[in-house]
């Protein structure tokens, strides 16, 4: 097995089903519980030098997610962490 970590900016096409499927989950388990305080998702918040996005891969399929969204310059909010369901809880 081969894994390794890249940077991806979100909207990359790659990452469509996974963000959905994660937006799925989200809807499944907390249903509209966000929706009052949902912010509009910018690309731009995810990419450098400010934030980033990053995939983990194993033998080039994506097996988790994760993206760091600044504040400012002291503080960050790590977002959109996903992992395959298979590899949950491991």
């Amino acid at each position: 097995m081969r894994e390794r970590f890249r940077d991806v900016p979100m909207d990359a096409p790659e990452l469509h089903p996974i963000i959905e499927g994660l937006f799925g989950e989200y809807a499944a388990r907390y249903g509209d519980y966000f929706a009052k305080d949902a912010e509009v998702e910018l690309n731009e918040w995810y990419l450098p030098p400010q934030g980033l996005f990053l995939v983990l891969e194993r033998d080039g399929e994506i097996i988790a997610t994760g993206a760091y969204k600044p504040f400012d310059a002291q503080t960050a909010e790590i977002k959109r962490i996903w992992t395959q369901r298979t590899l949950r809880q491991q």
